[in-house]
């Protein structure tokens, strides 16, 4: 209650009355999905105790996982923010996330995926068609626009598309939203290029401006994902402070300023291809079958167990984050495998000397457990050796390991002992970690 009383008191209730009205009941509040019975039936039954208004709208989104897992503290698989956005900036880091995340479910965040929507959506779709455009009539026409042939086809599309991406902001689907911006700006790809004005040079300044203003509407567009992206197209343009009632065909006779790229591709470095290099990512684990001899209660975390385990040759300490999903007695004597070249680890203060795997469907989450194997026994794939060298928790999540036919899998291979197959009673699809 004092955590969500901050919302209001925050904005001077009770303090700065005046302040308190000019901004409550808020336009929209915005949640993850974890916490949604404090704010959805805790929270709204103090705002009516205290005769206030509740919040004009709820917003709930859902997870960014990595590698089909929620990203946690206690499980080590998180990415930094702040890296990201040094790497590919705010605002394509933002383009990302924002184009990643349905409306009703969990994202996914990869660095593969984000090169490859960066370099062929971000760039070569939108960004091309802004700098091609502006750079044209630099070259062309001297910066110079003309009139606009209104009876053009495609600006009666991109009208109706800019009604679909309101639609889309309005029912908070940011996705489909920029999903919609994308195709405006292939549409606006595919006129130039049928329209060829290098070649038809009679109606070619003509053809720009109506492009021009293809662009003008995209920084409208796209200014809520990409905010100093519009900024500076629009800067180009010689124009500013654009808003949603500034979408129209009606900039003409106008002259621009001087076109600059403003992102570009991600170019990977080339790295010397070795030995090392070559390797199947499946040779970086080490695997092994342990056996369960004690489990307590973490005294500072209530999600998670400490273990005792027998790695056969060695006996180890594991912290666990599964009392949750399961009770004491349904671990304590049993097999299982564990990452045995993981980096040690504290969780909450209480070092973890590896991490055991469980198989993640949804909510459900399901102890990977031999049935037939002995402790220490090496869990493997065929024709793969495995590797002593440890490894970080970034590195295990990067050599995805799934569930295939109720069998642990990389790849088509199946993971297995001398003594048996590894299975699993989870959903086809399941990441294991």
């Amino acid at each position: 209650c004092d955590a969500l009383s901050n919302y209001i008191t925050g904005q001077g209730y009770s303090i700065d009355e005046k302040r308190f009205n000019s901004v409550w009941p808020a336009d929209m509040h915005i949640i993850g999905k974890d916490i949604l019975r404090f704010h959805a039936a805790f929270w709204p039954a103090m705002l009516l105790s205290a005769k206030l208004a509740l919040p004009k709208e709820l917003f709930v989104h859902g997870f960014m996982q990595l590698q089909g897992q929620k990203m946690g503290k206690s499980t080590g698989n998180v990415v930094d923010p702040l890296s990201q956005i040094e790497k590919y900036g705010a605002d394509g880091f933002r383009f990302y996330l924002l184009g990643a995340m349905p409306l009703e479910s969990d994202g996914n965040y990869s660095e593969d995926l984000i090169k490859e929507r960066f370099n062929h959506e971000l760039v070569a779709n939108l960004s091309n068609f802004c700098y091609r455009s502006l750079s044209f009539t630099n070259r062309t026409f001297n910066s110079k626009m003309s009139s606009i042939n209104k009876e053009e086809q495609v600006i009666k599309e991109i009208e109706y598309k800019i009604i679909e991406v309101k639609q889309s902001f309005e029912k908070r689907d940011l996705k489909e939203a920029l999903s919609h911006i994308l195709e405006i700006s292939a549409m606006g790809n595919r006129f130039m290029q049928e329209k060829a004005p290098w070649k038809n040079k009679e109606n070619a300044q003509e053809v720009m401006t109506l492009c021009l203003n293809i662009v003008r509407n995209l920084s409208i567009l796209i200014s809520p994902f990409m905010p100093s992206f519009a900024k500076n197209i629009q800067t180009q343009l010689n124009v500013k402070n654009l808003l949603w009632k500034d979408l129209n065909f009606d900039l003409e006779n106008h002259t621009i300023n001087k076109a600059e790229i403003i992102i570009k591709k991600i170019v990977e470095e080339k790295k010397e291809v070795n030995e090392e290099k070559n390797k199947n990512p499946f040779s970086r684990l080490n695997l092994k079958v342990a056996k369960v001899l004690s489990i307590e209660d973490h005294p500072e975390a209530d999600r998670l167990y400490v273990l005792q385990i027998d790695l056969g040759e060695e006996k180890r300490q594991l912290v666990a984050g599964l009392r949750e999903h399961y009770k004491k007695e349904g671990i304590l004597g049993k097999n299982i495998i564990v990452v045995s070249n993981l980096k040690y680890a504290k969780l909450k203060g209480i070092e973890s000397q590896g991490m055991l795997l469980a198989a993640t469907s949804g909510k459900k989450v399901t102890l990977v457990v031999p049935k037939n194997s002995k402790p220490g026994e090496q869990v493997k794939i065929e024709g793969v050796e495995p590797s002593d060298k440890q490894i970080t928790i970034k590195e295990f999540f990067e050599i995805p390991l799934l569930v295939k036919d109720k069998k642990v899998v990389y790849g088509d291979n199946v993971l297995r002992t001398d003594s048996e197959e590894i299975g699993v009673d989870s959903d086809d699809g399941a990441s294991v970690g």
